[in-house]
């Protein structure tokens, strides 16, 4: 499976990117270049920027190029092994963004008499302008985001991408925006809510995931590369099973069809560690408490060696049938898809 992250042209979280490393193949970025969006502003409101409204507004060139391409500039520098490996795969686009002309269109509106300020506003509060770094009412700024997110949006639509977001607020705003400006019929597939519930169940169930190194990546991606079979598998059984009407309420799915099960597993496999405790106090152990070997020292030599030996295999026969019972709970087939999980929270989610 291959995702589009759409969010912005970088993945800024770099939690959100070692998980989409750890649950796809390919993980794109869609950056939209600020000069493409720039070069034809600049020539259209030529004629306008002597206007109140754009006195006002800090926001020019070589801000958007300051913060964007200096930052997308960074996130190849700092990603260039995940990129040579073919697992990060940014895309710079060039192309413009759903129903230029219906954007177009949007935006001589929002100039006109000052009523950009509002979407600037506006802007601001679902995450569009950057709020320690532009006035609150630049335009060219949320203008450009707002393509930006869309666009990436639409991009993976038609090139069949799975879009995965980790912003609720910037993720409403773009799919609002595609299902207004463009004819673009989107009609989730299985692929693609199983793809949503996998990201969201280990965001959700893993919540103290932390950012990973490059070659820690590499290195889950091949030794749990079994197991990640097996959760996609899940995944998409899940996705088949709620259909695409579900699509909306990823959270309620993971809260309803996956983290009951993950707690069963959870439980029964500590219920385990219990019964080996038992037994190996059992072995170890007299009543109240006190060491069995302490008594064996007590035996001739000749009788204490083949003592000790004695337990010592029991304990390991112990150890060996808890191992196994693991093992068996692990592989049931209600439990397989799941393994991914537990492995991923017991050797990365406490850090």
């Amino acid at each position: 499976m291959n995702c589009l992250y759409y969010t912005d042209g970088i993945v800024l979280n770099k939690a959100t990117l070692t998980k989409l490393c750890f649950l796809f193949e390919h993980v794109r970025t869609f950056f939209l270049s600020p000069s493409y969006f720039l070069d034809p502003l600049e020539e259209r409101w030529a004629t306008e920027k002597d206007q109140p409204f754009f006195a006002k507004s800090p926001c020019e060139r070589d801000l958007l190029t300051s913060i964007y391409v200096h930052a997308w500039e960074s996130f190849l520098r700092e990603n260039s092994d995940l990129i040579k490996y073919n697992v990060l795969q940014p895309i710079a686009a060039s192309q413009t963004p759903p129903d230029w002309e219906s954007f177009e269109a949007n935006e001589k509106r929002l100039m006109e008499n000052g009523a950009g300020i509002g979407f600037g506003l506006w802007g601001q509060s679902v995450g569009l302008v950057p709020q320690e770094k532009i006035y609150i009412d630049a335009p060219w700024f949320s203008l450009y985001r707002w393509q930006s997110i869309s666009g990436a949006l639409h991009f993976a639509i038609q090139t069949q991408h799975i879009p995965i977001s980790d912003n609720y607020q910037l993720s409403t705003l773009a799919s609002e925006t595609v299902t207004r400006f463009s004819d673009l019929d989107h009609n989730p597939t299985p692929d693609e809510i199983a793809g949503h519930i996998a990201f969201r169940s280990m965001s959700l169930l893993i919540p103290d995931f932390p950012p990973l190194g490059t070659e820690e990546i590499l290195e889950a991606r091949e030794k749990l590369s079994g197991e990640l079979g097996y959760f996609r598998t899940e995944m998409l059984s899940i996705a088949k099973e709620v259909g695409p009407d579900a699509y909306g309420n990823i959270d309620a799915i993971v809260a309803e069809k996956v983290q009951p099960r993950l707690d069963d597993i959870k439980l029964k496999s500590k219920s385990l560690k219990g019964e080996l405790f038992r037994k190996l106090s059992g072995v170890f152990f007299m009543g109240g408490g006190t060491p069995l070997l302490s008594h064996l020292v007590s035996l001739p030599l000749a009788a204490q060696i083949p003592a000790i030996l004695g337990l010592i295999g029991k304990a390991l026969l112990d150890v060996h049938e808890y191992k196994d019972k693991q093992y068996e709970l692990r592989k049931q087939s209600s439990n397989q898809g799941l393994a991914f999980l537990l492995d991923v929270e017991k050797k990365y989610g406490s850090r």
